[in-house]
């Protein structure tokens, strides 16, 4: 029976500087992740404000260059039905 005992689970209080050494290493791991995905979040974000200001100064200039065409349609009707 005490050679079961032997085989059996049991657990240490002691903890191995190997151990310390994975922890610690693992820790500096997951902060360094979280920070490289943070800057990585920072650029995207910054990049679409960037599209998004971009695409609409373009919507303004393509409204602006729809009321030019109107107004120039306008006058070649006018002018047509007037002859």
């Amino acid at each position: 029976m005490s050679e079961q005992q032997d085989k059996a689970w049991h657990v240490n209080r002691e903890v191995s500087l190997g151990d310390m050494i994975a922890i610690v290493t693992a820790l500096v791991a997951v902060v360094m992740a979280y920070m490289s995905l943070d800057g990585r979040v920072t650029v995207v974000e910054l990049l679409t404000n960037k599209n998004s200001q971009q695409i609409e100064s373009t919507i303004s200039e393509i409204k602006i260059e729809l009321r030019r065409l109107n107004d120039r349609l306008e006058r070649i009707v006018e002018g047509g039905t007037h002859k």
